[in-house]
């Protein structure tokens, strides 16, 4: 039953940490959440440090796993970025708590520096798109860098401005497409 228990640890430190940041979350209130003793949880996760990397690991390789899910070997360039495009927003509207989480936390201090950088596998599809896209002339030259920027950007941006809510509307997700490929496409 170890595995229950270390899922309803992340769980909990996901939401804890999602609405009152790492910071501001004591690895007591964390066990409460979770219906665990505060030992269980250093059992799993030696210090505090090590349960918000863990729970970063998840969470970014259930981003990838859903965002790179098969695409159909007959997909066009443009296809492909529509299905990437669309399955992050799925991805944001589905696991909302998750993907603000990555969103804040991406970038943090406490992040693994012994680990292979997060988004490897993203960066991994997108250099293939922008290559397969720039040898078919439906992209532009562009470093994979800055396209996952893009489309990670505009994501984070739309999931704060789009609605009151954070609810994420189809009809903006679809403009939002149309303006990312725009950015990306070859002209003429």
């Amino acid at each position: 039953m170890a595995a229950p228990k270390r899922g309803q640890i992340l769980n909990a430190a996901l939401g804890l940490f999602e609405a009152k940041g790492y910071g501001g979350t004591a690895v007591p209130e964390i066990a409460q959440a979770a219906g665990v003793a505060v030992g269980t949880i250093y059992r799993y996760f030696p210090t505090k440090e090590a349960l918000v990397r863990a729970l970063l690991a998840d969470c970014q390789t259930r981003f990838e796993a859903d965002v790179l899910a098969p695409v159909p070997p007959t997909a066009t360039p443009r296809a492909t970025f529509r299905l990437y495009w669309r399955r992050m927003a799925q991805f944001a509207r589905s696991f909302p708590v998750a993907y603000r989480f990555l969103d804040l936390h991406d970038h943090a201090a406490y992040r693994d520096p012994s680990a292979a950088p997060q988004g490897e596998a993203l960066t991994a599809a997108l250099r293939d798109l922008v290559a397969r896209g720039r040898r078919e002339g439906a992209m532009k030259a562009l470093d994979p860098t800055l396209v996952m920027a893009l489309l990670r950007g505009a994501l984070a941006g739309l999931a704060r401005h789009a609605s009151p809510d954070g609810v994420l509307p189809p009809a903006r997700v679809e403009e939002m497409e149309d303006c990312l490929w725009n950015a990306v496409a070859a002209r003429g």
